[in-house]
C-alpha cells in the first residue's frame, strides 16, 4: 500500500497514533524486541523528530498475545528494551494472554518479569493489569500488597479458563515487595479473579473504591467471603463450579454490597448460591438499579423469582436462566414490565403454560432463547409472537427466537414462526449444536 508524502509524514510526526504496542508471539516471534524498539520511538516523536513535547509521552498501551511462543529470555530483553528506550514512563495498560500459544509453560516466571518491570519502570501511571490463560499456574502474586508500587491501579483481572486454575500465592513478586510493612489502599474499581485459586485473605478495606466483583473461586471461600460483602456494588459475578468444595463460614453482608448492583450473576452450585438468595429474601432485598440478571445453574423458588418481581426490581431488562431447576412443575412468573432478553435454554419446566404467561408478563420482550426443552409445541410460541406484532400481517416486535432442539415443535408451525419473525431471527433445528457434533462420525 502506497500512500502521498504528506499522509505518510503526518503520521510519522503523530506520536498519539502510536501509542498501543500490540506484539503476537506467533507473528513476532523473531522480531519481538525490534518491533518493541521501533515502536517505542515512534510513540515519543523520535522517528520524524517533529514530535511536540507534549503529544510524544510513549506507549499508553501494550498488548502481549499467544505470549506463551515467547520465551523468558526474549521476554526480559523485550522489557529491557522498553525500558532503555525511556518510552513506557507513562504506561497505563498493560495486557497478556497466553491463551493463543501451543505451549504452557513459564508463565509464572513471565507474569513475576512482568510485574517488574511495571513496578521499575511505569508504577505509578499503570491503571490497567490484565492476565490471560488456559493453563495451570501457581502465580506468586499478593494483590492486597500492591497499592504501594501500583497507587493508579483501577483495573486488574486474572482470567483462567479450560477447567484449569491460576493459584494465587501470598509470596514476594515484585522487586521491593518485601520491604513494605503495612498494606497501602489500592484504588481499584474492577477486580476479576476467573478459575482462580486465592491462598491468602483478601478483604473489602484493601479496595476501598471497589465498584465490580467477577469471582470464580474453586477453593478457600472464606478468603473471599470480606470481598463478597463490598458495600455499594455496581457489579457482583459469582460463579461456584459444580465440582469444587468451595463453602463459605458466614453469610457476606449482601444487603450492603447489592444495594445499588446493576449487573448480578450467580452462576453454579446451588448449595453456595441458595443461601446468598435466602438472605435476600429475609432481608426483603430490593434491587432499584439492576438490569442484568444471571442465575445459570440455579435452584429456584418461587421466593427467588419473586425478588425481581416489577415493583423489586424496575429496571430489570435482562433475564438468564439457563439450566436451572424449578421446584414445581410450572413456576409462576412475577412481572417483568422492562424486561426484553429471557434465556430458558435447557430448563425441564418451560412448558407451553409458561410461554402463554409470558405474553401479559413480558410485554416488552424482544429476545428470547428455548432451546433445549421437548415439551414445548408450536401453538403458545405463534401467539407470542404474534401479541407481539404492531398491527395484523406486520412482522414481530420479537427480533430473535432460539428454538434448538424443541423436538415438540411442528414444522408448520417453524415455517409460520419464520415469515412473522425478521430475516434469519428465527433459529431452529431437531437437536441442538452439541448433540450434533457428537453424533456426527469423526474423519479418519
Amino acid at each position: 500500500m502506497h500512500v502521498s508524502r504528506t499522509w505518510h509524514s503526518a503520521i510519522s510526526s503523530s506520536p498519539r497514533l502510536w501509542d498501543t504496542l500490540a506484539i503476537d508471539g506467533v507473528i513476532n516471534r523473531k522480531n519481538a524486541v525490534e518491533k518493541a524498539v521501533w515502536w517505542s520511538r515512534r510513540a515519543r516523536g523520535r522517528r520524524a523528530g517533529e514530535g511536540s513535547e507534549d503529544d510524544a509521552k510513549g506507549l499508553r498501551r501494550i498488548v502481549i498475545t499467544a505470549a506463551s511462543e515467547i520465551n523468558p529470555v526474549t521476554f526480559g530483553r523485550l522489557y529491557e528494551a522498553l525500558k532503555q528506550e525511556r518510552g513506557v514512563g507513562d504506561l497505563r495498560e498493560l495486557t497478556i494472554s497466553f491463551v493463543d500459544g501451543a505451549i504452557d509453560t513459564f508463565e509464572a516466571t513471565q507474569v513475576s518479569t512482568s510485574f517488574a518491570f511495571l513496578s521499575e519502570a511505569c508504577g505509578p501511571s499503570l491503571e490497567t493489569f490484565v492476565y490471560a490463560t488456559e493453563a495451570k499456574v501457581d502465580c506468586p502474586l499478593d494483590i492486597s500488597r500492591l497499592g504501594a508500587k501500583f497507587p493508579s491501579l483501577r483495573d486488574f483481572r486474572i482470567c483462567g479458563g479450560n477447567g484449569r486454575r491460576v493459584s494465587l500465592w501470598s509470596v514476594d513478586v515484585v522487586e521491593g515487595y518485601s520491604l513494605i510493612k503495612g498494606k497501602v489502599p489500592l484504588p481499584l474499581a474492577r477486580l476479576a479473579l476467573r478459575c482462580c485459586d486465592l491462598f491468602h485473605p483478601v478483604k473489602f478495606s484493601d479496595f476501598p473504591a471497589l465498584r465490580s466483583v467477577e469471582l470464580s473461586i474453586f477453593d478457600k471461600g472464606d478468603f473471599v467471603v470480606d470481598l463478597l460483602s463490598t458495600p455499594s456494588l455496581t457489579r457482583f459475578h459469582l460463579h461456584a463450579p459444580f465440582l469444587t468444595g468451595l463453602s463459605l463460614s458466614s453469610t457476606p453482608d449482601i444487603s450492603s454490597a447489592w444495594r445499588v448492583v446493576e449487573d448480578l450473576a450467580l452462576v453454579g452450585h446451588p448449595f453456595l448460591i441458595s443461601p446468598l438468595l435466602n438472605f435476600a429474601v429475609t432481608v426483603n432485598l430490593a434491587f432499584p438499579f439492576l438490569t442484568t440478571l444471571d442465575l445459570t445453574g440455579a435452584r429456584l423458588t418461587q421466593r427467588y423469582l419473586s425478588l425481581f418481581d416489577f415493583s423489586n426490581a424496575p429496571l430489570l431488562t435482562s433475564l438468564n436462566l439457563r439450566n436451572t431447576t424449578y421446584s414445581s412443575l410450572v413456576p409462576t412468573l412475577p412481572s417483568l414490565l422492562f424486561l426484553r432478553s429471557l434465556n430458558v435454554a435447557n430448563t425441564m419446566w418451560t412448558n407451553d403454560t409458561f410461554v402463554r404467561c409470558l405474553i401479559d408478563k413480558t410485554p416488552l420482550l424482544t429476545q428470547i432463547n428455548l432451546s433445549g426443552n421437548p415439551l414445548l409445541t408450536g401453538r403458545p410460541i405463534m401467539e407470542l409472537v404474534r401479541s407481539r406484532a404492531p398491527e395484523e400481517g406486520s412482522r414481530s416486535d420479537l427480533v430473535d427466537l432460539r428454538l434448538e432442539g424443541c423436538v415438540g415443535i411442528e414444522t408448520s408451525a417453524v415455517e409460520w414462526l419464520r415469515k412473522a419473525v425478521r430475516p434469519g431471527g428465527v433459529r431452529f433445528q431437531f437437536m441442538e449444536t452439541k448433540e450434533k457434533a457428537a453424533k456426527r462420525p469423526r474423519l479418519r
